[in-house]
């Protein structure tokens, strides 16, 4: 069963969402944010980590896979 493309996020939807960016690299680097809230915060956001050896073996390739995607305008 095939699920339906979900709808696009609206221009003001989109500009919330950049400025709760701005919002979490203040949150993240505020003194006192512990390891634990880090982890807390990352496991909110991201549904996927895949890491891969690359064929050189020279450095690792991540894909990171967020929860909600955003697309350029």
């Amino acid at each position: 069963m095939a699920s339906s493309p979900s709808p696009g996020l609206s221009a003001g939807d989109r500009e919330a969402l950049l400025k709760l960016g701005d919002d979490l690299n203040r949150a993240w680097q505020r003194p006192g944010v512990t390891s634990e809230i880090k982890k807390k915060i990352l496991r909110t956001v991201l549904s996927e980590i895949v890491v891969d050896l690359d064929q050189d073996n020279q450095h690792l390739d991540l894909i990171i896979i967020g929860k909600v995607a955003i697309t350029p305008a």
